[in-house]
C-alpha cells in the first residue's frame, strides 16, 4: 500500500460525541492490540452503542491517504461500525448498499477533512489501490472501505 511508513499513527475527531482519538496503531510490522481496541469503541454505532471489532486494514488505508495528503489535520469521523440494518419493510426486502455491507463487518468509514476537499481525499483513496472508495459530495464525505478495489462516486 502506498504511504504507509514504518509506523503508523491516526487521529480522528466525532462530532456527534465530542469525542477525539489519536493513537499509534502499528509499530515495525505489528498492529498494536490495545490502539486497535480503542479505534473500534470510537467507530461504535452510535444510535445503539454497539462496538465491533474495526479491521485494521481499513484504518491502514485512512493512514495511507491521509500520509498523501500531507496533513496534520485529524479525520472528521462521520460513520464506522453499523448494526446491520437491512430489515424487512411492507413486506419486501429493502435494497442494501454494497457499502453498508462493510460498515456492518467494521471493514469501512466515512470520513472528511476540513482542509481537503472530498475529491481530493477521493483521488487519494484511489491512488493507495486498497480497497473500496466512496465520494458522496453531497454528505461531505468519502466512503473507504478494505472489499475489493473500485471506486465510485454519487
Amino acid at each position: 500500500m502506498t504511504g504507509a511508513g514504518d509506523f503508523r499513527k491516526l487521529e480522528f475527531i466525532r462530532p456527534e460525541t465530542g469525542e477525539r482519538i489519536s493513537a499509534m496503531y502499528w509499530i515495525d510490522g505489528d498492529y498494536i492490540a490495545e490502539a486497535i481496541e480503542e479505534f473500534s469503541y470510537f467507530c461504535r454505532d452510535l444510535e445503539t452503542n454497539t462496538v465491533h471489532s474495526i479491521d485494521p486494514r481499513v484504518i491502514d488505508i485512512a493512514a495511507a491517504t491521509h500520509n498523501l495528503l500531507d496533513t496534520s489535520e485529524p479525520y472528521t469521523l462521520y460513520r464506522g461500525f453499523v448494526v446491520d440494518r437491512f430489515r424487512v419493510r411492507n413486506g419486501d426486502f429493502a435494497e442494501e448498499q454494497p457499502s453498508d455491507l462493510h460498515h456492518a463487518r467494521g471493514e469501512a468509514l466515512d470520513i472528511s477533512l476540513v482542509s481537503r476537499s472530498v475529491n481530493q481525499i477521493f483521488l487519494a483513496a484511489i491512488r493507495c489501490n486498497a480497497g473500496g472508495v466512496g465520494s458522496y459530495p453531497t454528505r461531505q464525505y468519502v466512503h473507504i472501505d478494505c472489499g475489493e478495489v473500485r471506486h465510485w462516486s454519487w
